[in-house]
This record gives structure tokens, sequence and C-alpha cells, in this order.
């Protein structure tokens, strides 16, 4: 997987999620966890595929987010740009990590 250093990382980044995501059977979607720093806690980014949908989630000890969030377009990729440092370094824990 490769790191977010610029916004053309991203597209790579969401067309390779199955690869790092893991999968919920229940709630047929994957799903990635990175950390909340401002908040104090983790996001999950999650991708339902039947329904082609992305969404996220914040939960600490401290709050814990009422829904998911869905997130389009160009929302979705300033989320992600955002909080690359801390999708990166979720990423360097996993195997094969190509730096850009």
């Amino acid at each position: 997987m490769k790191l977010i250093v610029y916004k053309k990382d991203i597209e790579y980044f969401l067309n390779n999620f199955l690869d790092i995501a893991t999968y919920d059977k229940q709630g047929n979607k994957h799903y990635f966890v990175f950390q909340d720093y401002i908040r104090a806690g983790n996001w999950t980014l999650m991708h339902y595929v039947t329904k082609a949908k992305w969404t996220i989630h914040g939960k600490g000890s401290a709050y814990c987010d009422d829904n998911e969030v869905e997130l389009k377009g160009q929302e979705l990729i300033r989320f992600l740009y955002k909080n690359r440092k801390y999708i990166n370094n979720e990423l360097r824990t996993k195997k094969d990590v190509i730096k850009s």
C-alpha cells in the first residue's frame, strides 16, 4: 500500500482499500480504523461495496458519534487528506507499504 503524500495518492488508497481494510460480514462492509488526534479517539472509515458508499464514524473514551456520516466526492478526499498523517501511521503498521 502506498502512503498518502499528495491528493492524487488518495485515489490509489481508495482503489486499493479492500487490500488493507478488515471485512465486517454482519455489516457487509470493509473498514479501516485510524487515530482521531483532535478528539483523542479513533475514526473508522467504512466502505459498503453493495451500496458503493463511504462513511466515517468517530469513537473515543469521552465521545461516540451518534451515527455514521456519509462522505462523497471532494468531501471524502478532503477528509482523507486532512487525516493523512494518522492514516499513514496506521498503514505503516501493515506490510508492504510503498513510500511515494
